[in-house]
């Protein structure tokens, strides 16, 4: 066992580190250099502990006389000098920090073994340093952090790659190359979700590189360059991800409409643009399965998705987000009430380039068939209290009460409360989302038990009028649309939707009932309607 030397010292060894010998070098610090003349022994092993940098090199071929083998192993914590030999027999591990050093061999095997890097890595692996086309890399490369700013090469690799089963290097960042031609792909596999999301698919080993969308058009000027942000909007500026990183974004915004071909490509840290692009055609509005139709199925995909379904393949958050403009990867009623108006073949055009139309003004929603237009004031109520609502807009055109058939429930037991809608300043409504907020109590819990809309009420809202329907039970919400159209409610009260409260065994004082802030009402273009709630209802828990 040799020890640690100083923190800027050099040590050489000579010959007698023959390939029998065993010596272990455990430095408690690299800042100078070790050197072997011929080479480490197959049984010697350096270590330099990982909680200190290695900023100094190993050089195994000191003398230069073409006999300095690595045979044994070197482990390091991080690496930023360099590690140059002959062959590497043995085995090199540097861990997980960030390293910026260089593995430099020469001989003809070169790079027989293992180089295995837990962390991001910026230096080069050379198995032909000397460039006498002899230096192959035979063994096994794994980088598991990010490559960026180096160089990996040997006489087996081709330039720009790719690379072989026996080098794992699943993160190019900016600047790596392979032979000193960055690795990058011929084209971004993509494709859409729906009719307002795309995503990249399958697996490509490239460097890292910005997403960009271009929308075709054969009409008056090419459409802008759109780069894919971190969150997968688009936007002016590129983003550099790699391929591993940029298969988790879903590329959505206005400007991912139904019916619409994009041209999706890789820019390289340089500006490069490689290969053809892929091509991507999002289906029609509503089209959840991409066969060609918006139909019963599309409809009923909405729907289970509104209740809690988790989702498929097929049928899922990103393909059942419709609307508004800028999707909010949520199902909501506005997605309720745009798939109902796909099934009924009109179209959208947020901010498509092709179509001439303009983004819609902040604020979502938007008629459908020509355009969603944004409404002042947003999507849902605004500036109430928590699980209150509030005013939007110009002020509420509904008031929204909750009515209980008691004002107690017993420990164990239900108690029902309904929500209905007051019109203060009538106008068409074509949909609705109604939830309640449960605070209070000393101790236990009301929760709901059940939901329902009670159809055949006739004071329901859309009574006699075929709406669809639709309850999420975990959610606690309840939703009621029509396929188009809407109604004047008038200044009479409606009936909405029915909450079985249920208390349980331990349940104590007073729980207060409320209308969530995330209700919504919807007119027959899909604005949002304002409303405010009439306030809450006290309910007590009682002995049975």
């Amino acid at each position: 066992m040799l020890g640690g030397i100083g923190p800027t010292g050099d040590l050489t060894l000579g010959n007698s580190i023959g390939e029998s010998t065993t010596l272990n070098i455990d430095l408690q610090n690299l800042a100078g250099t070790v050197r072997f003349l011929d080479g480490a022994g197959s049984q010697s092993y350096l270590v330099v502990h990982d909680d200190v940098d290695a900023t100094g090199s190993i050089i195994a071929d000191a003398d230069e006389d073409g006999a300095g083998d690595i045979q044994g192993g070197i482990s390091i914590g991080e690496l930023h000098g360099v590690i140059s030999g002959v062959n590497l027999l043995g085995l090199i591990f540097i861990g997980s920090g960030t390293s910026t050093g260089a593995i430099e061999l020469k001989g003809d095997v070169a790079l027989g073994s293992f180089v295995t890097i837990l962390g991001d890595y910026a230096g080069n692996i050379h198995a032909d340093s000397d460039g006498n086309g002899d230096g192959a890399i035979t063994g096994d490369v794994t980088i598991d952090g990010l490559f960026s700013g180096g160089d990996i090469c040997g006489t087996n690799l081709s330039p720009g790659g790719p690379l072989p089963n026996n080098i794992e290097i699943p993160n190019f960042g900016c600047g790596a190359t392979v032979c000193q031609v960055q690795i990058c792909p011929l084209s971004v596999p993509a494709v859409a979700e729906g009719s307002r999301y795309l995503t990249t698919t399958g697996t490509w080993n490239a460097c890292s590189l910005a997403l960009r969308v271009v929308e075709e058009t054969t009409v008056g000027a090419p459409c802008p360059i759109n780069y894919v942000q971190a969150d997968g909007t688009l936007g002016d500026t590129p983003v550099y991800k790699t391929p591993v990183q940029w298969r988790s974004v879903h590329i959505h915004g206005p400007r991912i409409v139904p019916s619409t071909t994009y041209l999706v490509h890789g820019e390289s840290c340089g500006g490069g643009v490689f290969g053809d692009p892929t091509v991507v055609t999002t289906p029609l509005w509503g089209d959840t399965n991409n066969d060609g139709s918006t139909d019963l199925s599309d409809i009923l995909c909405i729907l289970d998705l509104f209740a809690g379904y988790p989702g498929d393949a097929v049928c899922n958050l990103y393909s059942g987000d419709l609307a508004p403009c800028e999707t909010d990867q949520t199902v909501d009623v506005g997605d309720i009430l745009a798939i109902l108006n796909g099934f009924a073949g009109e179209t959208l055009s947020c901010g498509s380039c092709s179509s001439g139309s303009g983004m819609a003004p902040e604020g979502g929603g938007g008629s459908m068939g020509g355009g969603m237009a944004g409404g002042e004031g947003g999507e849902g109520p605004l500036g109430g209290p928590e699980g209150g609502g509030g005013p939007m807009g110009g002020g509420s055109a509904y008031v929204l009460s909750l009515v209980p058939e008691s004002n107690t429930v017993p420990r164990g037991g239900t108690v029902d409360v309904r929500a209905f809608l007051t019109a203060t300043n009538p106008i068409d409504l074509r949909g609705y989302q109604d939830a309640v907020v449960i605070t209070g109590g000393t101790s236990g819990t009301v929760t709901v038990d059940t939901l329902e809309i009670e159809e055949q009420r006739s004071d329901f809202v859309f009574f006699d009028l075929s709406p669809v329907t639709a309850v999420d039970l975990n959610g606690g919400r309840a939703a009621a649309a029509l396929f188009s159209g809407g109604v004047n409610v008038g200044l009479e009260t409606k009936y909405a939707a029915t909450f079985t409260l249920r208390a349980s065994s331990n349940a104590r004082g007073v729980f207060v009932v409320n209308v969530r802030a995330d209700t919504q009402l919807r007119d027959s273009a899909n604005q949002p309607l304002p409303w405010t709630s009439a306030g809450p209802v006290e309910i007590i828990a009682v002995a049975p």
